[in-house]
């Protein structure tokens, strides 16, 4: 998991942090489209971070997805859309 090297905090509306990630961005179709694929472990509070270049509905593919997920969507200003 050396490649988690970003940081992802969630804040509450009084801005108290709520939850805190190391993060690895998938800010390219490759990386989009291998995910978290194969994965047999992800260590707590580790997560990845799907960005893309405009706002859209967008849907997951989890071929090879070995792992539980929660899944969380932010809109263009971060703030949660769907959890």
């Amino acid at each position: 998991f050396k490649n988690y090297d970003s940081n992802l905090q969630i804040l509450n509306d009084h801005d108290q942090k709520i939850a805190d990630f190391k993060v690895n961005i998938a800010d390219s179709p490759r990386k989009r489209s291998y995910g978290l694929m194969n994965l047999d472990y992800m260590p707590p509070n580790h997560a990845m971070l799907f960005e893309f270049e405009q706002e859209k509905i967008i849907s997951m593919w989890m071929k090879n997805t070995k792992i539980s997920l929660d899944m969380i969507f932010f809109d263009q200003n971060f703030k949660i859309n769907y959890i």
